[in-house]
């Protein structure tokens, strides 16, 4: 998919700052594209800045809300919140 350059841009919260002091202050994620025979299948991933760790992964047939919404629940469950 191409970049929509229509969309609202949004803000740099974390200043290109890929760092964090402790656990739980800054998460980021990603969408990626994974080819496969059958067709496209997209991960989404969200990571825990201080420890680097992996903290919750959806994959689904589409890049949508939804797929990322799921790897943030994902996420949030293994910190101790509410899934």
């Amino acid at each position: 998919a191409r970049q929509d350059r229509a969309a609202p841009k949004f803000p740099d919260l974390l200043r290109r700052d890929f760092t964090a002091a402790e656990p739980n202050r800054r998460w980021v994620g990603d969408m990626t594209e994974i080819p496969t025979a059958a067709g496209k299948l997209y991960l989404a991933t969200v990571i825990d800045l201080y420890s680097r760790r992996l903290l919750g992964a959806a994959t689904g047939l589409h890049p949508n809300a939804e797929l990322a919404c799921e790897a943030i629940r994902m996420a949030t469950a293994a910190r101790g919140g509410a899934g």
